[in-house]
């Protein structure tokens, strides 16, 4: 009887890729001392994206460079606290930006990858602590914990804020088409 090994080697490993320097430039400049870098890789994995302060960059996992980047602009000096994507129906991903503004509120905004800009902000009253896309669920999808017509809306988030509340935000509610 053969005994075999518990120990694995990975299949794949990559080698360390280097953003491009406008974007090291972007992350490392003006952002205040308590803020810290955090990112995360798209669902597709053909986007990552790093935060850090007011700057948001979209870079390309596999070679490094910038496809998108935005800074955020408002009265004193707004820290983006959450990002998440968001997949609305017809295929169109979108990421959702949770700021801290210096006035203690808090900014959802939604930021297109492709085209790079912004194209809607709300404002809530406690800064933003998380995000979480939710719904899009089809009927016995496995993952979803959401019932009846939650789990069903396209283009949901929910919102945490400082405090413990948590709002559910409807991405569509501005539709022309519905």
């Amino acid at each position: 009887m053969e005994r075999t090994s518990c120990v694995r080697n990975p299949v794949d490993s990559v080698s360390v890729v280097r953003l491009s320097s406008s974007s090291v430039e972007c992350l490392e400049g003006k952002a205040s001392d308590d803020s810290q870098l955090f990112g995360q890789f798209e669902l597709n994995g053909k986007r990552s994206y790093l935060a850090r302060g007011p700057a948001l960059e979209v870079v390309s996992p596999a070679n490094g460079t910038r496809q998108a980047a935005w800074r955020f602009r408002c009265d004193g000096q707004p820290v983006i606290t959450a990002v998440c994507e968001a997949r609305l129906e017809g295929g169109k991903n979108l990421l959702v930006v949770g700021l801290r503004i210096d006035s203690g509120e808090g900014l959802v905004a939604l930021f297109d990858p492709v085209l790079s800009r912004v194209f809607k902000a709300v404002k809530f009253p406690k800064h933003i602590t998380a995000l979480e896309s939710v719904g899009g669920f089809q009927d016995g999808d496995e993952g979803s914990l959401l019932g009846g017509v939650v789990a069903s809306f396209a283009g949901c988030v929910a919102v945490g804020t400082h405090g413990g509340l948590v709002y559910l935000l409807d991405l569509r509610v501005d539709d022309e088409n519905e």
